[in-house]
C-alpha cells in the first residue's frame, strides 16, 4: 500500500513538471516562430551585403606566399598570380610550367565601388561608400578593422552607418 501512495506522488510530481516545461516553451516557440517570419517577410525589404571581389593587391604570391600589395605582378595563363620580382628570376610558373615570357606583367588593380566605379583604398571609396571584406570587416581608410555590429573606428573615430544602394547594402561614412 505504501508502495502505490509513493508510486502516485511521484506519476503527479512528474506530470506537474511536464506541464510546467511545456507552459514555458510554448511562448517560447511562439515567440520564436514570430521572429522567424518578421525576418522572412522583411527579407525582401532588406539587401544584400555586398562584398567587394578580391582585389590583386589583395591576393597572395604562389611563390613566396606573400601579399602582392602594390608590387608589380605576373600573371600566369594558368591563372596564379605572383610578385614579379618572385617570378622573373624563376623563369617558369612553378605549377604549370609556363615561360616568364608567357606572362602578363602588369599593376596590381583595386576592386571597382559598384557605386560610383572608382577604385576602393581598402573597403572605402572616395565616394564615400564603405563594403565589409569577405572576412565581415571593413578596412577603414586609415587601416583599422571596423566591425560593422560596432561602427566606428577605434584607430581614427570615422564612423559608418548603413545606407541602401541600388540592390547591394552598403556602409556609408558618417559626415
Amino acid at each position: 500500500m505504501e508502495e502505490n501512495k509513493l508510486f502516485l506522488i511521484l506519476a503527479i510530481l512528474t506530470v506537474m513538471a511536464a506541464l510546467t516545461a511545456i507552459a514555458f516553451m510554448v511562448p517560447a516557440y511562439r515567440r520564436s516562430r514570430e521572429a522567424f517570419l518578421r525576418a522572412v517577410a522583411n527579407r525582401d525589404r532588406d539587401p544584400p551585403t555586398y562584398f567587394l571581389d578580391e582585389g590583386d593587391c589583395e591576393k597572395s604570391c604562389g611563390i613566396c606566399c606573400g601579399e602582392i600589395g602594390g608590387e608589380r605582378l605576373s600573371e600566369c595563363p594558368c591563372g596564379r598570380v605572383f610578385h614579379a620580382s618572385c617570378a622573373g628570376p624563376t623563369g617558369r610558373c612553378p605549377y604549370c610550367g609556363a615561360p616568364f615570357e608567357a606572362m602578363e606583367s602588369r599593376d596590381p588593380s583595386a576592386p571597382p565601388c559598384p557605386v560610383c566605379g572608382g577604385d576602393v583604398e581598402g573597403s572605402v571609396c572616395p565616394c564615400g561608400a564603405a563594403y565589409p571584406r569577405r572576412d565581415g570587416f571593413i578596412l577603414c581608410a586609415c587601416g583599422g578593422r571596423v566591425d560593422p555590429s560596432r561602427p566606428v573606428c577605434r584607430m581614427c573615430g570615422a564612423a559608418y552607418e548603413r545606407i541602401a544602394v541600388r540592390a547591394s547594402a552598403a556602409w556609408g561614412r558618417a559626415r
